[in-house]
């Protein structure tokens, strides 16, 4: 399995072109542009396959697995409610996604769909919530970025598929901020971001950010 080596984070409040640019920035500290192999790992909302291709035109992007997998669960869960059925269908589609079969497991996703609702131009144009607009939004999605879920491959590699890291991240800064009886400012909400991201990077930055400490009159006389 891959094994993580360093691990540092950026944090902002701001958009994702903000986001964009602190991320390559600390690409590029981290030593990006001399790297062999370049890649990039996130689910595929908040504007981020833009940004991807703004900020780091041409890498290799790999879609989170964990993301993907949970669309087939929510499609899974259209055709049985929870139960034996229901387990048994999303394992069948999990092991398809797993495994590469794609190209099966949208015939399949599709012949579900097409029992609810022929194929729209897009989505939305469906009844809210109905079980075709579900199906034929995960259906979408699976085939726009389908050349980004190669997971076999990946794994052959030991590259990682899944972006629980980044959702640690997300949390340990949560859990700061968002605990009861918190009231922030912007100004304040993002310097205590950044400390808490600087503080968890394992480079030991925050340690080199600060000078040696200087000892007191007191502690120069014992030494």
């Amino acid at each position: 399995d891959p094994q993580t080596l360093v691990q540092t984070y950026v944090v902002t409040l701001g958009d994702i072109e903000e986001f964009g640019k602190l991320l390559k920035s600390e690409a590029l500290r981290r030593g990006w542009a001399e790297a062999q192999d370049r890649l990039v790992l996130s689910d595929a909302g908040h504007g981020l396959p833009g940004m991807w291709v703004r900020e780091f035109g041409g890498v290799r992007w790999i879609i989170d697995y964990q993301h993907t997998k949970n669309r087939l669960s929510e499609c899974a869960a259209v055709i049985h409610p929870p139960g034996a059925a229901f387990s048994k269908l999303f394992g069948h589609w999990e092991s398809l996604l797993y495994n590469g079969h794609m190209d099966r497991l949208l015939r399949e996703l599709v012949a579900r769909a097409e029992e609810h609702a022929p194929r729209p131009k897009r989505p939305a144009d469906l009844e809210a919530a109905s079980p075709g607009r579900i199906l034929w939004t995960h259906i979408f999605y699976l085939e726009t970025y389908r050349d980004h879920m190669d997971y076999p491959t990946y794994r052959a590699l030991g590259w990682f598929i899944g972006s629980g890291h980044v959702e640690a991240a997300c949390k340990m800064v949560g859990v700061r901020m968002k605990a009861a009886n918190k009231r922030w400012t912007r100004q304040g909400a993002c310097a205590i971001a950044a400390i808490i991201v600087e503080r968890a990077c394992s480079d030991a930055r925050w340690a080199q950010r600060w000078p040696a400490p200087v000892l007191s009159f007191q502690e120069v006389q014992r030494n």
